[in-house]
């Protein structure tokens, strides 16, 4: 029995447990073969610390059963098939965007019916930001991660080593039903986020990720934390949520996770997150970028601010920054004004004119 397995769902499920849609639908295949980063970390914060875990992602486990021939089609019931392979005393299941709910609900009770004495617990934005409406949904889900999820993981498997029959309670950054069944998620009495020291190096090769398809293009966070921005939209500098104040990796942490992965074949890495906000940052990451002379590319969420210096712009192409992800939610600066967002659309033309120029390529510009 593992410790804990962490699964990343796909979609939603019908009954019979075909996902929906289809992974045979191109439209839909690409994001759903992503393996998320928040998984990903936590698999290895708690395997390097000594626990048994494996990270199980649906959308690859059902591709290899279309490999072996098995379609999903001729399967009684693929996701019950699946999941009998991982009996674990914790169950996370991730549920970052709106459009993994139906899955990851779909997933806690089909877990819980195979292995009824396991705690179920979900994890992610939505999960997050939606805690008493899947505990009152669903009584097979036990907990709500609500925040960043290793240390709050860490201590819900060693209160349930000292004692498997354990209930939820005291675990720092979880939610749960109380004795009266309502769901509950005390104040939070202490710092429940790892020291950006602490976070781990991502190796693909380690022992939680053995079923993983790691593709050649991988997505890698250089800074935690709310976004210093007030954009009225957006869940990311929602306190509720997300606890940390903005910070960012340290610059020789962030190589060495590069250097991991370029020596495990992955050949581009899109840095995410709000980092682009912080341009002296970047102006040192790139130019350290520069001198390692990777054999990778990368691809970067970006701002307008960033590209404010054409000489910074010159440095990203040689650092081989050759696609950029430029959030500019809209076209009219009335609106962009009302969201709080500190652009204009000279700004964001100038921007993608000033990338096309130097080579590189930009998209999403309208979310």
């Amino acid at each position: 029995m593992y410790d804990a397995i962490l699964i990343s769902t796909h979609y939603n499920c019908e009954r019979n447990g075909m996902v929906m849609p289809s992974l045979h639908e191109g439209d839909h295949e690409d994001l759903s073969m992503i393996i998320p980063l928040g998984v990903i970390h936590i698999a290895q914060y708690l395997h390097d610390n000594g626990f048994n875990i494996r990270v199980v992602h649906l959308p690859h486990e059902i591709h290899a059963l279309n490999c072996l021939g098995a379609n999903q089609d001729y399967v009684n019931n693929p996701i019950e098939e699946i999941l009998q392979k991982y009996p674990a005393r914790v169950c996370g299941i991730q549920v970052h965007w709106y459009l993994y709910c139906g899955g990851a609900v779909f997933i806690s009770n089909v877990y819980k019916k195979l292995f009824p004495d396991s705690k179920v617990v979900l994890g992610g934005h939505m999960a997050a930001a939606y805690w008493k409406g899947f505990l009152n949904f669903s009584k097979d889900i036990d907990g709500i991660i609500i925040g960043e999820g290793e240390k709050p993981f860490r201590s819900l498997l060693d209160k349930i080593q000292r004692s498997p029959e354990c209930d939820l309670r005291g675990v720092t950054g979880l939610a749960y039903r109380d004795g009266d069944d309502k769901p509950v998620f005390p104040p939070v009495s202490q710092n429940e986020n790892l020291d950006l020291d602490e976070l781990p190096i991502i190796r693909p090769d380690a022992a939680p990720f053995a079923n993983l398809f790691w593709q050649k293009r991988h997505f890698i966070n250089i800074s935690r934390g709310r976004c210093p921005e007030n954009c009225a939209y957006c869940m990311g500098n929602n306190n509720a949520i997300n606890r940390r104040s903005f910070q960012t990796v340290k610059i020789d942490k962030i190589l060495e996770q590069i250097r991991v992965y370029q020596q495990s074949g992955i050949r581009e890495l899109f840095l995410g997150e709000n980092q682009f906000l912080n341009v002296s940052f970047m102006t040192e990451l790139i130019e350290k970028i520069i001198h390692e002379k990777f054999d990778l590319s990368f691809e970067l969420e970006t701002h307008p601010v960033l590209f404010a210096d054409k000489k910074l712009s010159e440095k990203m192409i040689d650092a081989k920054f050759f696609r950029f992800t430029m959030g500019c939610e809209s076209g009219s600066d009335s609106v962009l004004k009302r969201m709080g967002r500190k652009s204009s659309t000279i700004q964001i033309l100038n921007s993608v004119k000033e990338i096309a120029e130097r080579g590189g390529a930009c998209s999403d510009i309208l979310d």
